[in-house]
Parts: structure tokens; C-alpha cells; sequence
């Protein structure tokens, strides 16, 4: 078997959505949506969502902080997950600088937050899809690194978006060589 590294690429300015679609209701999404029971209401969730976003766009690391610590007042850890994603989903359509900061910076979303959780999921519910194999046909290292074999990276090219591929390659690898994408299919 042989495997290939999935190297990253210079993060370029996309739309990306990574909300889980939490709360019942539908937007489009990186990952299988999530069904969660929430105490939440509709609107009390788009009031959280909205200021999550205003405080993200500070791109200031101690209004982050403030604003994890006035989320931990809802209901649920999956509660302030959801409003979090919603809000990068939101600026990835509203505010592309402060979307490429917070990917660039995803640590400050922790532990609420895990992008490289995310990019796994997608990786492996792409995969899935295709019949691959987990710790067959692909894996992560202890380093969160994707190893794939040449059967898993074209399946993963083949099913993924241009910005599916940007996202996962930014937290998904290690290595500084740029696959160019358009040279597989």
C-alpha cells in the first residue's frame, strides 16, 4: 500500500461552511448534519449567533475569550458549538479576512470549537461514502496529520469542493509542498 501525504496549500479567500446544522433547520454544511435536542429557541440562538460574530470580527483574542466565557451560560457545551460554527459559517460568506483569521487561528476556538475535529469528520464522511477504510485506506497521526493512499486522495478529490479540499488541507497537514488540486482530475 502506498500512502501520500495530504500537503497543504496557501489559504486563499472561499466560502466555507462548517455549520453542523444544529436546532432542526437546514444550511448547507461540510459535514453531516447533526441533530441536537436543545432547550434553545430559534431566536434566542440567532441573538447568540450574531454576537458571536460581531465579537469574532474584533479578531481580538481577549473578546474571544470574553465572549466563550458569556456563551458557557447556555444550556449545553453542543449549544455553544453550534452558535460558534453558525457564526464562522457567517463570516465566511460576510467577512472573509476575519474567516481566514479564525482558521488561521483556530486554537482560540478551543475547546468549544475543534476545526481539525471538523476537517476529520469531513475527511472521513467523504471517505466513508467511497467505501474506504479508515486505518486502511486512510489515517490521522498523532500529529493530526491525514495520511492517504493514492486510492483514498483521488476519492477524496474527486468528492470534495474547492473549499472543502482548502479547509482540510489547512488543518490536516503539516508539510509546506502544495498539491495543486487541478493537476489530478
Amino acid at each position: 500500500m502506498v500512502w501520500t501525504i495530504f500537503a497543504p496549500d496557501t489559504l486563499m479567500q472561499c466560502t466555507i461552511s462548517l455549520a453542523s446544522a444544529p436546532f432542526d433547520y437546514y444550511s448547507p454544511s461540510l459535514i453531516q448534519s447533526k441533530k441536537y435536542k436543545s432547550d434553545l429557541d430559534m431566536e434566542k440562538y440567532h441573538l447568540y449567533v450574531e454576537i458571536a460574530t460581531d465579537v469574532l470580527q474584533t479578531q481580538n483574542p481577549e473578546q474571544l475569550k470574553a465572549l466563550k466565557n458569556f456563551l458557557n451560560t447556555l444550556p449545553s457545551p453542543t449549544d455553544i458549538e453550534a452558535v460558534l460554527t453558525e457564526a464562522v459559517n457567517q463570516l465566511a460568506e460576510i467577512d472573509k479576512d476575519t474567516y481566514d483569521w479564525i482558521i488561521q487561528h483556530p486554537d482560540y476556538l478551543l475547546p468549544e470549537l475543534d476545526l481539525v475535529s471538523v476537517a476529520q469528520h469531513l475527511v472521513q464522511s467523504i471517505l466513508s461514502q467511497q467505501e474506504l477504510t479508515h486505518n486502511q485506506d486512510f489515517e490521522f497521526t498523532t500529529e493530526e496529520e491525514l495520511k492517504l493512499s493514492s486510492v483514498a486522495e483521488m476519492a477524496l478529490f474527486m468528492n470534495c469542493s474547492e473549499v472543502e479540499y482548502i479547509f482540510i488541507q489547512q488543518h490536516l497537514t503539516k508539510s509546506s509542498t502544495p498539491i495543486n488540486r487541478s493537476n489530478l482530475k
